[in-house]
């Protein structure tokens, strides 16, 4: 219970996206959606930092972006991601960036989705995955309404959490519930600088979120950071991660709206942090994140 109300302080403090996403939350009840169908293709978004099609004159710096061994995509379904499979190797872990509550129903992908996609906004990450499997199991006996089609006639035969499909697969899996169109709170990062420690050398990390697009781009961008930031300069990674991508996390879009363009802000101004942060720490990050951005506000 401390360890809670420590957290939440910190998020208060620290992350004012966070105390505003808060106020933002609906009460109403998420409804079901369909994130990806169970089709034999590669997910929306897909990309590896194998494939540099798209770099010419070596501009921006490659400089270990080939051995970096990372991909991203959208939220895939059951065949998606097998095909995800055939176009990565070695020791491959999934890193799932969703804070909203999904899962897979007979191989397809869906998600309960709230208002701004920020229904869990506030809940630990074992709240999160008790309401997950609580839905899934609800959805083997219970029609659903899945927008923006009408009532599920059919029978839902199966039902997993993504955990449980990804291990399937003989695959790990791990999870950072990151609230949607914001940066990542000072937890998220402290819990992704942990799991970067006790990394293997030869692993393959596949980042996705739902749209393949904020969430993955800027986590894709941290382990870049992490693993480059010392040899490659920031506008060059920004720039490489945007080619793979096709975002660009220091774009503020004039064509989003005022309360997007706030968060797309402050999204930029996270990642030249901790671009900062990595550069200015020694090799092994003695320091976590939350405590080096506390010093540095």
């Amino acid at each position: 219970m401390k360890k809670i109300a420590i957290m939440i302080v910190s998020l208060l403090l620290f992350c004012p996206s966070f105390l505003w996403a808060m106020s933002e939350v609906s009460q109403n009840e998420p409804i079901i959606r369909i994130d990806s169908n169970h089709e034999l293709q590669l997910p929306k978004n897909f990309r590896t930092t194998s494939n540099l099609e798209n770099f010419k004159d070596n501009i921006p710096s490659i400089m270990g972006l080939i051995e970096l061994h990372e991909s991203g995509s959208s939220q895939f379904s059951e065949k998606e991601f097998t095909q995800v499979l055939g176009k990565i190797s070695g020791k491959i872990i999934v890193v799932d960036l969703r804070q909203e509550s999904h899962g897979f129903l007979d191989g397809t992908a869906v998600s309960w989705y709230g208002k701004r996609n920020w229904a869990n906004v506030g809940k630990s990450l074992g709240e999160i995955e008790k309401d997950e499997q609580e839905r899934l199991r609800s959805s083997l006996t219970t029609p659903i309404n899945i927008a923006p089609f009408t009532a599920n006639e059919g029978k839902i035969n199966n039902a997993f959490t993504e955990a449980q499909l990804v291990s399937s697969y003989g695959v790990q899996y791990f999870r950072i519930p990151v609230t949607d169109h914001m940066p990542p709170s000072n937890e998220n990062v402290d819990q992704f600088i942990q799991f970067y420690k006790s990394l293997p050398q030869d692993v393959w990390l596949h980042f996705h979120c739902h749209a393949g697009h904020g969430r993955t781009t800027t986590f894709m961008a941290m382990y870049d950071i992490l693993r480059n930031g010392k040899k490659v300069s920031f506008e060059d990674i920004m720039m490489r991660q945007a080619l793979l991508g096709n975002m660009d996390l220091r774009e503020i879009p004039s064509s989003k709206k005022a309360w997007e363009r706030k968060l797309y802000e402050d999204r930029a101004l996270f990642i030249k942090q901790f671009y900062d942060y990595v550069t200015q720490s020694n090799d092994d990050l003695p320091v976590m994140w939350s405590e080096w951005i506390g010093q540095h506000q």
